[in-house]
This record gives C-alpha cells, sequence and structure tokens, in this order.
C-alpha cells in the first residue's frame, strides 16, 4: 500500500507538472494575435523603407497566427509581388479580398493581384480584377494604366489608348 500511495503522488504530481509546463509555453491566442500584429508592423516599416525581403519570413509567421488581419494578407501578398513571386502572391492576396470590409483595401488588393496576372501572363483575370476596381472608381489611375498595357499586349492600341485618355482625365 505504501509503494501505490508513492507511485499514485508521483503520477499526479507528473501530470500536475506537465500541465503547467504546457500551459505556460503554450501562447494563448491574445497572445498569438500580438506577436502577429508586431510582426507585421515590423514588416510594414521594412517594407515602407523598401526592404521587401526581411518582410517574408515576418508575415509568413504572422499570417500563421492571426488569420484575421487583412492587412497582413495585403502586405504579404505586395511583397511577393515586390520580389517577382507572382504566383505565390495570389493566394494570401486573394485571401486578403475575402477577409477584406472596407473598399479602399479592396481596390489594393485587387490591383496587386492583377499585377501578378498580369507578370504571369494572365491578361483575362489581370482585366477582370481591373474592371471591378475601375466599377467602384473609374477614374483610378494605376488601374487605366495597367489596363492600357493589357491591351498593348492583346495588340489593341486603339483600346489601350482610350484607356491612356482616361487616365490622362
Amino acid at each position: 500500500p505504501k509503494d501505490r500511495y508513492i507511485v499514485t503522488i508521483a503520477v499526479i504530481g507528473l501530470s500536475l507538472l506537465f500541465a503547467i509546463v504546457y500551459v505556460l509555453l503554450r501562447p494563448s491566442e491574445t497572445e498569438k494575435v500580438v506577436e502577429a500584429r508586431r510582426l507585421t508592423k515590423t514588416a510594414s516599416d521594412l517594407f515602407n523603407q523598401g526592404h521587401y525581403w526581411p518582410c517574408v519570413p515576418l508575415l509568413e509567421k504572422s499570417s500563421l497566427l492571426d488569420k484575421g488581419n487583412t492587412h497582413t494578407f495585403t502586405l504579404y501578398g505586395r511583397v511577393l509581388v515586390n520580389i517577382g513571386r507572382f504566383k505565390e502572391s495570389l493566394a494570401p492576396l486573394t485571401y486578403g479580398l475575402e477577409i477584406s470590409q472596407i473598399q479602399g483595401n479592396k481596390h489594393k488588393i485587387l490591383l496587386h493581384r492583377a499585377i501578378a496576372y498580369y507578370h504571369l501572363g494572365d491578361f483575362g483575370n489581370a482585366h477582370d480584377d481591373l474592371s471591378q476596381i475601375l466599377q467602384n472608381s473609374p477614374s483610378h489611375i494605376e488601374a487605366l494604366t495597367l489596363k492600357a498595357l493589357i491591351w498593348l499586349k492583346n495588340g489593341n492600341e486603339d483600346l489601350a489608348l482610350q484607356e491612356v485618355e482616361k487616365a490622362l482625365d
């Protein structure tokens, strides 16, 4: 009986110790969000300074910690576009578009996704994204300019000229 008590107390003690260590080492959801926002802020500062490559690991980690932050996914997609990883940029930009609630953010996301599609040679999807922007903001200069480039790539100089004239107006 004495050995049984010792073994039982030892098992309870080890279980309690394991539970305490697990709780202390595992971050809470709030801590994850705070860490994700810190990482995104750091990446945003680097992005604004033109340092795109160091942003990638920060935004990868941030996107895993906080799945609801539009800014993280938009910035991640923009960084990937800026470093020429166009195909990889589509997933974060598309997800950012899905969770975005602000029209201005959607325009930014659509523009960068259109740029990625353009560089991938997918002019149809690029055109669709640009058309969505121009539907709400008909004088969006960047969208009009990129749309003109798409028309030029497709050999439609007249349509390209029309888009350039709209942008100049």
